[in-house]
């Protein structure tokens, strides 16, 4: 694919990361313990927030200005640009937090060091559900919650997915059961992917709808668009193999149905993290080489 940016103002690791509402932005976190806000027109750092001594593990949106920050400390830290530098919110986990999305507006998950995958009240600062989601337990390095699909038998017309990378080298991909609210938060899982190495590091995934003929990054452009079905879902997920897996996952009469469609080199290291854009297919991907990558398909 082309590589359409490269950013390059953090000083070390750069873990995470994701775009703004209007794809005008993308925020990052480093484990040179910041978050950065990126103009990504004009390749250039426009905010900057200090998180303290802690490594920032995962970052994930909740305004055009904010975003929320896990960290190595076990916080849970809200971080808005129109209130300066300093955490607006904060909530503290039993252990250190690998992952943070956000599933509604007053709902976040996060997946943890001793491998619980977790839902929080905003509201209240409170843990609303929990479940393990590998046996025996073993860390999640991220969660990341989809946009929006249909999904053959759900019970409703609409659903979205959660995926958790854990260190067992596997995606799990789950959704909520049916009967869930803010107060008791409950998942089921549908899948498992593999082919990708966490190892040891915090690699991490994103998800995107792709409904029709979509062409993938790096085919070349005599190269005829795929079928996406409807309500599949594309999964790309870090690994530490210098690659960024991209799976697709569906739902048929027959059940989930699962494939690895596409391998993206270009990376140094180990990649990281990977978002999708939320508009267009494009995908920024973050690695061990100090470097975010941009790559349209």
């Amino acid at each position: 694919g082309e590589e359409l940016a490269c950013l390059r103002d953090h000083s070390h690791n750069v873990s995470d990361l994701c775009w703004s509402p209007d794809s005008s932005q993308l925020f990052s976190g480093s484990f040179d313990h910041t978050v950065r806000l990126w103009d990504v027109a004009r390749a250039e750092s426009v905010a900057v927030f200090e998180v303290g001594r802690a490594f920032v593990l995962s970052v994930a949106l909740q305004s055009p200005d904010g975003c929320w920050a896990a960290t190595s400390a076990g916080g849970l830290l809200q971080f808005d640009r129109r209130k300066g530098d300093r955490p607006a919110q904060a909530l503290r986990n039993d252990c250190m937090v690998n992952s943070v999305a956000a599933a509604r507006e007053t709902v976040l998950v996060s997946g943890d060091k001793r491998g619980m995958l977790k839902a929080w009240d905003v509201r209240t600062g409170g843990c609303v559900g929990q479940r393990s989601v590998s046996d025996p337990a073993r860390p999640i390095s991220h969660v990341e919650i989809s946009p929006e699909l249909a999904w053959r038998g759900a019970h409703t017309s609409r659903v979205r997915l959660l995926a958790t990378n854990s260190y067992d080298d596997t995606v799990r991909v789950l959704t909520e059961e049916e009967g869930a609210g803010d107060a008791d938060v409950r998942w089921r899982q549908l899948c498992e992917l593999q082919g990708h190495k966490n190892q040891s590091w915090p690699v991490r995934s994103s998800i995107c709808v792709a409904d029709g003929w979509a062409r993938l990054w790096g085919e070349d452009e005599d190269c005829p668009p795929r079928w996406q079905p409807h309500g599949t879902a594309l999964l790309a997920t870090g690994s530490t193999d210098g690659h960024a897996h991209v799976y697709s996952v569906s739902n048929s009469a027959a059940g989930v149905v699962t494939e690895l469609v596409q391998l993206l080199n270009g990376h140094t290291d180990r990649v990281y993290a990977t978002s999708f854009h939320p508009t267009q297919m494009q995908l920024a991907t973050a690695s061990a080489d100090f470097t975010v990558k941009v790559w349209a398909a």
